[in-house]
């Protein structure tokens, strides 16, 4: 074996385990949403999240943490996908990535460490700080996301039929996340989660699996 052949297997490894990260991150993540979070988020009414919030139950940093890695995981995925496949809307789609990690995880740090503390405060000041963490959060992280995704199935050259279908869906899913952030439409939020998340699961794993 020559050593850029060795190199390439190397990066494919790196890929194909990273794309499993994704997975067992995100999946911990939708468990401790469902268990944990969702009492802090809008999808409960007002008072209720304000009483739940206000303690800073150790769960909801929890599950922040969880997404957090989440963030990383994704965005470390699209810069293996970028060096193991150098093509320029593949280096694109980890470029606005990584920016969407970056928020992602400044919003994260947000509802983590910064919520709580207003959920003790101001109704109205909590309010409004809510919705412009959940506008920064949902609509701009998953939005450039999304377009990421998009990008990176679309600079595919040779791509398989399923990548491109998976990477069309995550792309319409993320859309409708980004969509929620801006209309505050719980069902829009569980609508976009059910079919981003999982589609782009599966995207990382096809991809992965087809990438020398």
């Amino acid at each position: 074996m020559t050593a850029g052949a060795a190199a390439s297997g190397g990066g494919a490894d790196a890929l194909r385990a990273m794309a499993w990260a994704n997975v067992v991150l995100h999946l911990a993540g939708l468990a401790l949403a469902a268990l944990f979070m969702r009492p802090g988020t809008p999808a409960v009414p007002l008072l209720e999240r304000l009483a739940y919030l206000a303690p800073r139950p150790p769960g909801w940093t929890c599950g922040w943490v969880v997404w957090m890695g989440c963030a990383a995981t994704l965005a470390a995925f699209m810069v293996l996908l970028a060096r193991a496949r150098p093509l320029p809307l593949v280096r694109a789609a980890a470029g606005v990535a990584l920016l969407g990690a970056v928020l992602d995880v400044a919003c994260d740090l947000a509802y983590a460490a910064a919520l709580p503390g207003h959920a003790r405060g101001d109704v109205a000041d909590f309010v409004v700080f809510e919705r412009r963490l959940t506008a920064l959060s949902q609509t701009g992280a998953n939005g450039l996301y999304s377009v990421a995704i998009l990008l990176g199935t679309t600079g595919l050259d040779r791509a398989p039929a399923l990548a491109r279908v998976l990477g069309a869906v995550t792309f319409v899913g993320g859309s409708v996340l980004a969509l929620a952030g801006l209309t505050g439409d719980q069902v829009q939020v569980m609508a976009g989660t059910a079919i981003a998340i999982p589609a782009f699961l599966a995207w990382t794993l096809v991809v992965s699996a087809r990438t020398p």
